[in-house]
């Protein structure tokens, strides 16, 4: 991937990709793969979800969620034994509750979607700054 001068300087300064700094494209893999293998999924089916969700990063912090971005989750049910990959949503707004913090998402048809981020697995989709300043610390990384 190349980097232009211009957008690295751009995601630099935008304040919203404070969470992606210091990390690595090994960084975000590694934490993809640690959470996935408590799964215990088969190997075709890790090697699936690894392929689906290549452009997002596992967050497990609510304040590391960017309202506005799209997510993707995999429910935690302890009833059935399906591990599925949901199609996600956009982030809309979080909040708290009894039942502990939940997310607001709207889907593609602009349904609202109450998820409980205690009950699901959350990945959010990297934003191209995001993965120009991911490719530059790579790069720096190497040197």
């Amino acid at each position: 991937m190349s980097i232009n001068v211009a957008d690295l300087l751009n995601a630099l300064d935008n304040e919203n990709n404070t969470g992606v700094s210091g990390l690595t494209s090994s960084k975000i893999k590694k934490e993809k793969n640690d959470i996935l293998q408590k799964l215990q999924l088969s190997g075709k089916e890790l090697k699936d979800l690894h392929i689906r969700l290549k452009s997002y990063r596992y967050v497990n912090e609510l304040n590391d969620l960017q309202v506005g971005r799209y997510i993707r989750w995999i429910p935690l049910n302890v009833e059935t034994a399906e591990i599925k990959l949901t199609k996600g949503a956009i982030l809309v707004n979080t909040f708290l509750n009894n039942d502990g913090a939940c997310l607001v998402c709207r889907n593609t048809y602009r349904r609202p979607i109450i998820v409980k981020f205690d009950k699901v697995l959350i990945f959010q989709k990297l934003s191209d700054q995001e993965e120009i300043l991911i490719a530059a610390i790579d790069f720096l990384d190497k040197k």
